[in-house]
């Protein structure tokens, strides 16, 4: 169950509020930045400052995960009306400025993350904590400073890289890394957590980063490195085998029974979840845009637009529709369409509303974001949705670790571990509240002869196998798009699409670096 605490931290630190299920203890009446960590219990009140960074996605303007995941690849497009937001058409379309409001939030996320980090892992070195503490502490800065850089390198490619604060007398002679330079860096950093972190925590702890969470994204990162051919190598395939086994072998994650169960409330930090970025339903700042780190904007963002905005069925604005691209790569039958995907009129109820999709001046795909909608009762004004954001799930290693054994040759193991999320998926229902018979449930009804299993796939079969497995498991999770980058396929996809779209991104695959920061730097 998450509880919400507020804890103001030192202004040197630039902490803000948090609001985690682990933050609960009061801080001390008065702070300096020489004084703040001879409390030993103010280290933790720090690393989970870090936290808090992790989920302001209003601030200093809009972004989402899925603005760059999901909006970028041909499996979602902007949605909502062709008007609004103009920002997010530039970055859905390869045609972003330095002067995109979207860009400039990614980019202050990114590094409002890495600054805290840096600022923390400095602080602990003087830390008098217990030093087992001191050094699961600094095992989850790393983690979380890795997480700011990995998001960074994605949507900007090459950036300024420093692992310690910043003098404003430095500002202008800092550089900006290249890929691989900032790829050795995250490396490192997860390397180095991996080492540091526990298992798993008690209750109280519950989203913080464990040993899992660092073997997982140190996975998703060498396969991303692998859009640099030079990176496509053995000696990274087989440590992505090795870590993702060892994530298998731990004992601590599962797949959960019923796929349609995973992105309702229920599923929130269930046994697949391996890091998931927490919210709660609380505004404290009472403003239009709530603390905008108490809750989360996306939801809102993503539920259905209204017709009729006094229909109180409808939850959002009607963002990040899913492409007829995607409703058709699902296999006939397959229970994993409904849930990803809503589509008025189809037999499938939304929490028991036959809700009609709004279709934006040009035209609209007719879709929604089933994995994104809430029920009108846990409807949230604003940034108060308490909806947690799923990073990285049990199904996501299963694949990265069949996608491993195939490139090393272990062709078995690989349908092996595709066949047991295909099984998963054949055994689930449609989403909850998709029939209405007096209370809203899920339906007992299970499509029989759907997803038959892999057998005898081989090659180049089994690989586009597996990349498809990905697509329809992962999909509208703001994966897609990154996966066809590290593809090396992202043009081709693109053009298949859309005509010329992979033409656009080729000229410019990766956000431009906003203006003001260009500037400050010296870049």
């Amino acid at each position: 169950m998450k509880k919400r605490y507020i804890l103001p931290l030192v202004a040197l630190l630039g902490m803000g509020t948090a609001c985690e299920d682990f933050l609960d203890k009061e801080p001390l009446a008065k702070e300096t930045s020489a004084n703040f960590y001879n409390d030993p219990a103010n280290a933790e009140l720090a690393v989970n400052g870090i936290y808090d960074a992790l989920q302001r996605d209003t601030d200093p303007f809009h972004h989402q995960f899925w603005m760059f995941g999901d909006v970028r690849s041909d499996d979602a497009v902007k949605g909502s009306s062709d008007s609004d937001l103009p920002e997010l058409k530039a970055i859905e379309n390869f045609e972003a400025t330095n002067t995109n409001l979207i860009g400039l939030a990614a980019w202050e996320y990114g590094y409002r993350i890495v600054s805290r980090a840096n600022s923390v892992l400095e602080g602990l070195d003087s830390s008098p904590a217990e030093e087992s503490k001191k050094a699961r502490l600094i095992g989850e800065a790393k983690f979380l400073r890795a997480f700011g850089y990995f998001h960074l390198v994605r949507i900007f490619g090459e950036v300024p890289v420093f692992t310690k604060t910043i003098a404003p007398s430095e500002y202008r002679t800092q550089t900006r890394a290249s890929e691989q330079e900032t790829f050795n860096q995250i490396i490192k950093d997860l390397t180095e957590a991996i080492e540091l972190l526990p298992l798993n925590y008690d209750a109280a702890n519950i989203g913080r980063a464990t040993k899992g969470a660092a073997k997982a994204y140190l996975s998703r990162v060498l396969m991303y490195t692998m859009k640099l051919e030079a990176n496509d190598n053995q000696e990274n395939w087989q440590t992505v085998y090795n870590q993702t086994k060892d994530i298998i072998n731990s004992g601590e994650y599962a797949l959960l029974g019923n796929y349609a169960q995973l992105f309702e409330m229920e599923g929130e930090n269930s046994v697949e979840s391996i890091f998931e970025i927490q919210f709660v339903n609380q505004n404290s700042s009472g403003d239009f845009y709530g603390d905008k780190n108490d809750g989360t904007h996306s939801t809102i963002f993503q539920g259905i637009r209204p017709i009729d905005w006094s229909d109180q069925r409808y939850t959002g604005w009607g963002f990040n529709s899913p492409t007829q691209s995607l409703h058709d790569a699902f296999e006939t039958n397959d229970p994993r369409q409904k849930s990803t995907i809503y589509e008025f009129g189809d037999g499938i109820l939304l929490y028991g509303n036959d809700l009609e999709i709004f279709l934006s001046e040009s035209g609209g795909t007719g879709f929604s974001n089933r994995k994104a909608q809430v029920a009108p009762e846990q409807k949230a004004p604003q940034s108060e949705s308490p909806v947690n954001t799923r990073k990285m799930r049990y199904a996501d290693v299963l694949l990265m670790h069949a996608e491993a054994a195939y490139n090393l040759g272990f062709e078995g193991e690989a349908r092996d571990y595709v066949n047991m999320i295909r099984d998963r998926a054949r055994r689930s229902t449609k989403p909850y509240g998709a029939t209405l018979n007096g209370d809203l449930s899920y339906s007992s009804d299970v499509i029989g002869g759907a997803l038959p299993a892999l057998t005898n796939q081989s090659g180049i079969e089994l690989r586009d196998a597996i990349w498809h497995e990905r697509r329809v498991e992962l999909g509208m999770e703001a994966l897609r798009y990154f996966d066809i980058v590290r593809q090396r396929r992202a043009r081709a996809v693109l053009n298949a699409y859309k005509d010329g779209l992979g033409d656009k991104w080729e000229n410019q695959p990766f956000v431009p670096i906003p203006q003001q920061d260009e500037q400050w730097l010296g870049m």
